[in-house]
């Protein structure tokens, strides 16, 4: 992680100044990986004795939709 900063200050008038400052900040190459939306684990297992989290639902237990689910609502929706 890099952080940097630069400040520039000067003096106008007797009672007068005027000063400007800039701060950044920049990581590159970090090790640690977050993924957008990974699916939560959810402990435990079903009534047929099914772990409840598993590869195969995966996507439904992920908070954000896909981009193929977000081509078609419908099929989300019920019919009325």
């Amino acid at each position: 992680m890099q952080e940097w900063n630069f400040t520039i200050a000067r003096e106008l008038f007797r009672n007068y100044s005027v000063s400007g400052a800039y701060i950044g900040k920049t990581g590159r190459k970090l090790i640690a990986y977050r993924p957008f939306n990974a699916a939560p684990y959810i402990p435990g297992n079903n009534a047929q004795g099914q772990p409840i989290s598993t590869e195969s639902n995966a996507g439904a237990r992920a908070p954000f939709l896909r981009p193929a689910e977000l081509a078609a609502p419908e099929s989300r929706c019920p019919s009325t």
